[in-house]
């Protein structure tokens, strides 16, 4: 981190989230991101952020979502000491800070059909090509907190597109196609024809 970014107004430490190497109210903003599952000490995690958090500090903070990055898949991560559903981490927050808001996140690949009025999306549908079903909600595989002792900014719902992963995994789905027997028969029989519409074409 040193080596790569070199301003003279930046410092970097390193220490345990448990005990942080720095003054009481040093800091405006706090960003916690998938490090509260690495330790099973969660109150004593959330006491230090919150001492080294100025009185009207922000902390911005996720976790998994226990029920469905561990429980539905049967997964268990071996760096995770402590993994929370999402009425114990709102308890968690709750109890360290006087104000709180949770933001539900899921990394999905999709069609998206947004009203041009945008109008909020109000209809969910899972599944695949063989079988649709209408959801109430997207499943939340991560959540994201805002906590402060201050009033917290309301943020509004994003999205975030990954277009060369969605590229890159239709392209795979195309070469694993063509790689079938039956893309492979079909082709075959199909050649002919092809080569009589070439010749038509020139």
């Amino acid at each position: 981190a040193k080596s790569k970014y070199k301003a003279g107004n930046i410092v970097f430490k390193s220490g345990s989230v448990i005990e942080i190497p720095t003054e009481n109210n040093s800091y405006d903003v706090i960003t916690c991101f998938e490090t509260l599952e690495h330790t099973s000490q969660h109150d004593k995690m959330l006491n230090e952020l919150k001492r080294v958090l100025t009185p009207s500090g922000l902390l911005l903070i996720s976790t998994p979502e226990k029920s469905n990055y561990s429980d539905a898949p049967n997964y268990k991560n071996p760096f995770h000491e402590k993994e929370l559903y999402g009425n114990e981490f709102k308890d968690l927050l709750g109890r360290n800070f006087k104000y709180t808001g949770f933001y539900g996140q899921s990394s999905f690949i999709g069609s998206l059909i947004v009203d041009e009025n945008k109008h909020p999306i109000q209809r969910f549908f899972t599944g695949d090509y063989n079988s649709i079903q209408s959801a109430s909600s997207i499943t939340t595989m991560y959540w994201l907190a805002i906590a402060s002792d201050s009033e917290i900014p309301v943020l509004s719902s994003s999205l975030f597109r990954d277009q060369k992963l969605i590229s890159r995994i239709l392209n795979e789905q195309e070469e694993a196609l063509k790689k079938t027997k039956t893309y492979r028969t079909g082709n075959f029989i199909l050649s002919p024809f092809k080569f009589i519409r070439s010749l038509f074409r020139k």
